[in-house]
């Protein structure tokens, strides 16, 4: 939510559709596509022809016998759709092939069918899903509805931290509330993650994101003066260019390109409204409610501050320039920032 990433409609726990998947299973081994061995019930992935579709051949972690015994499995690439368990076991159910859980791939198939029916419009993941997991839902779902399971796949790349995976035991996984504590925003990491197309791998650096947030508040800043502007501007052309980025495989960074250069012309509310009503529709970077905060009146100054600022002054016009940063120094601790401007000073909480 602070993301402005719009919450799934159903988030559903494989276990409420075990019954599901039983069927979906049933219909496999209906259709021809199963065998049973000593540990489960297995999908026969050599008699579906477009098993290689979604890698293009490519098998790097799908390889037999790499992490597991091949067993009583026919081929390398065949998988589990059913597997028996031991007593012991916690979760385990009753089907027609005795006491056992589903496979890794099956719960997805199943559960897709149930909430969207196949085909549906777009299936999304990692790039690691690609050889495996996504490659088995795809066979199993087109094996048993006799039609394509999606219509797009959107496979993202990978964010590395410093330019390594990040990973718990490097202490180097970061919430959004590690980034609130050092003073960024989640609109900050957002314009930052929009930087990179998603097919590329983005490496995430305290330095990256600082720059993101200065290019953000920049957009904020300049965007407010177009808000009263009374330039005319035929925004039309801009309309097309952002459009043919976002058209683009999702090119975000291209798209955040036209955006800056909408905000940079000069002053007129067609651009305000071009950006806040129809960028930030696809950009969802709260554009426009960042920028009331901006404009939102700053409350004035605590009498104490307003007296050290005096003093600052005081001192930059003997040239005791010392004096003047130490007098900086002191409003900055006290948690404001003081700016010097052709018209005096201003000063604003941190």
């Amino acid at each position: 939510k602070k993301l402005n990433i719009t919450p799934a409609r159903h988030i559903v726990p494989a276990t409420a559709c075990i019954d599901e998947m039983i069927e979906l299973v049933k219909t496999l081994e209906a259709k021809g596509y199963t065998y049973r061995t000593a540990d489960g019930i297995y999908f026969d992935a050599g008699k579906f022809p477009g098993y290689f579709a979604l890698s293009r051949g490519n098998l790097e972690g799908n390889r037999g016998g790499a992490r597991v015994d091949l067993g009583d499995k026919r081929n390398i690439n065949d998988f589990a759709l059913w597997k028996f368990v031991q007593p012991e076991t916690i979760q385990k159910w009753v089907s027609p092939w005795g006491v056992g859980c589903p496979g890794w791939h099956i719960e997805c198939s199943a559960i897709s069918q149930k909430y969207f029916s196949v085909p549906f419009d777009i299936h999304t993941g990692g790039v690691d899903h690609i050889p495996v997991h996504h490659t088995n839902e795809i066979a199993q779902t087109e094996s048993a509805a006799g039609v394509k399971m999606a219509n797009w796949w959107f496979h993202n790349e990978f964010m590395t931290i410093d330019g390594r995976k990040m990973s718990k035991s490097l202490s180097n996984v970061y919430t959004l509330s590690d980034l609130a504590e050092k003073g960024f925003s989640p609109m900050h990491f957002r314009y930052l993650v929009l930087q990179s197309n998603y097919r590329t791998v983005m490496n995430f650096t305290w330095e990256a994101l600082a720059g993101a947030k200065t290019a953000y508040s920049n957009i904020i800043a300049r965007l407010q003066k177009h808000k009263g502007g009374k330039t005319k501007t035929d925004t039309a052309e801009l309309l097309v260019e952002f459009t043919d980025a976002v058209n683009d495989d999702l090119n975000t960074p291209r798209a955040l390109a036209v955006l800056n250069k909408a905000v940079k012309m000069p002053p007129s509310a067609d651009i305000y409204k071009l950006v806040t009503e129809k960028f930030d529709l696809v950009l969802s970077l709260d554009l426009s409610a960042e920028g009331e905060k901006c404009a939102a009146p700053v409350p004035a100054a605590p009498a104490e501050i307003i007296k050290l600022a005096d003093k600052r002054a005081s001192a930059k016009k003997r040239k005791d320039f010392a004096a003047a940063d130490k007098y900086r120094a002191e409003i900055e601790q006290k948690g404001y920032q003081i700016t010097d401007t052709p018209n005096g000073c201003e000063i604003k909480p941190k």
